[in-house]
């Protein structure tokens, strides 16, 4: 690999072989790391001697404050690679002069069968040390990913490789503005928490914690506290769920409609705690706030509004009105349908519709079943997706019971003849 880039490096830098041969010798940097050694030859184990060349390449060539940019934002990057498309659509380019040229370079490998770039990972690690990609430098990056990620309820076909990029940003970055960090986790902990990827959920949550200054923004730490309650329901743990919702709640006290959609947000998560705890009053008690707090204040075009509405029809269904409640999943169905891209949230009403039926209306129960998954699958779930397969298990379930019924109906003897004299 570096015979390779030394040979392109060369051609890019416009240097006489000699004056090239000068600077490899006297120019490196040395990265000492017991931890790399791993074959030893003068002292300088081999790693050791194969970052120090690297490095001096990178020195040597001197990119332009582009390539420069583009580097750095590949080391954010997934290792296994990243689309070219949306590498670049998330960066802004309408181009990929610069990546190309990088490629020539020897800097990114691309593997042009499935029209994806990645870095080496020796390069890798020489590149973040190198151009240390922040919050700040990486901005146009990151204003990409934000804006695809705060639109969480369209569904895309990417979604595997935008859930992978969010993870290897976290492990990468440098985070050097609280602010912009803050609203970026904000953002994209949603779209993680969609597909339910709790491990980088906590790793998120672990960054923000450790942040500097951090307990001292009380939106910041009730932002926090919403996200720490969600990894604490889906795990089970429902009384340390509702803890945090509730101290999240109190630091936004007095309420200020600045924070109208964050504590709509975490009264209607408080609402689907309470119903796990069974407090179903409860429950339909602090939904309706939520909902009356997004309407007077908050922002009403946004997935959450359909979210809330989905989470009232539960606690309607939850507390014995189940024909209000599928009135309502209906009405967000219909609405639903029309938006496209939405796949997946239909298949959760679809989902709820069929459970609040499954007792009273099993042959209803299981067309929506049916809708669930063919709702998933145009989600692009694939067929093997864990999903789906609770969805077919459901399935199954219903096909069998309305076998049962239809063979009772069936057996039931004829009534005997009126025996009445007139």
């Amino acid at each position: 690999m570096t015979v390779e880039l030394a040979a392109k490096t060369l051609t890019a830098s416009g240097m006489e072989a000699k004056d090239f041969l000068h600077a490899l010798r006297t120019e490196g940097l040395s990265l000492a790391n017991p931890n790399k050694v791993v074959l030893t030859k003068d002292n300088v184990s081999h790693k050791q001697r194969l970052y120090q060349h690297i490095q001096t390449l990178f020195q040597i060539q001197k990119l332009s404050s582009d390539a420069l940019d583009t580097l750095r934002n590949m080391v954010l990057m997934p290792k296994k690679g990243i689309s070219k498309v949306l590498f670049h659509t998330w960066q802004g380019k309408s181009d990929w002069n610069t990546t190309n040229d990088l490629v020539e370079y020897g800097w990114i490998q691309e593997d042009t069968a499935h029209n994806q770039i990645l870095l080496h990972p020796y390069l890798h690690e020489v590149l973040l040390t190198e151009t240390v990609p922040s919050i700040t430098k990486c901005a146009d990056l990151l204003k990409g990913i934000f804006e695809n990620c705060i639109v969480y309820g369209m569904d895309v076909p990417y979604y595997n490789s935008l859930l992978n990029t969010i993870e290897s940003i976290y492990r990468n970055i440098k985070l050097d503005d609280a602010e912009s960090a803050t609203l970026f986790m904000d953002t994209t902990l949603a779209y993680l928490a969609k597909y339910g990827h709790m491990e980088a959920i906590k790793i998120v949550l672990n960054l923000m914690k450790n942040m500097p200054n951090y307990g001292e923004n009380a939106r910041h730490t009730a932002i926090y506290d919403c996200y720490a309650g969600y990894v604490e329901y889906a795990s089970g743990n429902y009384q340390k769920s509702k803890q945090y919702y509730l101290h999240g709640l109190e630091l936004l006290e007095p309420f200020h409609p600045v924070n109208a959609d964050l504590v709509s947000n975490l009264k209607n998560n408080l609402g689907q705690t309470y119903l796990a705890l069974g407090e179903r009053q409860s429950a339909l008690s602090v939904t309706e706030e939520a909902i009356t707090i997004r309407q007077e204040y908050g922002t009403l075009s946004s997935h959450d509004t359909l979210v809330q509405g989905f989470s009232y029809a539960q606690m309607l269904a939850a507390n014995g009105n189940w024909q209000e409640a599928q009135k309502r999943l209906f009405a967000l169905i219909r609405f639903v349908k029309k938006i496209e891209g939405m796949d997946l949230f239909l298949a959760q009403l679809y989902k709820s519709l069929a459970v609040i039926e499954a007792k009273r209306l099993p042959e209803d129960s299981l067309q929506h079943y049916r809708k669930a998954k063919q709702a998933l699958l145009d989600g692009f779930f694939p067929e093997n997706h864990p999903e789906i397969q609770k969805i077919n298990q459901a399935i199954q379930k219903e096909e069998m019971l309305i076998r049962k019924l239809s063979k009772k109906i069936h057996t039931i003897p004829e009534l005997p003849q009126n025996n009445f004299r007139i």
